[in-house]
């Protein structure tokens, strides 16, 4: 944890900070994109926290993203969802794009990719 007084004079950003004007950041709409997040409570902190894992270069692997990410707490347990946004997000400010889906390969343990499912029309919709 860090008090306002001890970066007093220095630069800080903030959730509201990183976005490049009306441009969601790689990391953002990589976690929306995967669902990272439930209730919301935890999704500032875990925002902050996987800029800061790319930016450190702590992604050459999930185990590797989760180490990093481990002292923040999930109460929905979004981490599956959360680790490959993070990945996603990766990709993404490597010039790829973040609309790339991962899931886990339970056999494995590993990540694979696949592209993204068309875009569903809401269940909700009436049919015509």
């Amino acid at each position: 944890m860090t008090l306002a007084a001890m970066v007093r004079d220095r630069e800080v950003t903030t959730i509201e900070g990183v976005a490049a004007h009306v441009n969601l950041h790689p990391v953002q709409a990589a976690f929306i994109e995967y669902d990272a997040f439930q209730c919301g409570y935890c999704t500032a902190g875990q925002v902050m926290s996987a800029v800061a894992c790319i930016a450190e270069g702590h992604t050459g692997s999930d185990e590797e993203i989760a180490e990093f990410m481990s002292g923040n707490i999930c109460r929905c347990a979004a981490y599956p969802q959360i680790r490959a946004a993070i990945a996603a997000a990766v990709g993404a400010e490597r010039g790829g794009d973040v609309r790339i889906r991962r899931g886990l390969d339970a056999r494995r343990g590993r990540w694979r990719c696949s592209p993204s499912p068309a875009p569903r029309r809401s269940r909700l919709a009436p049919s015509s």
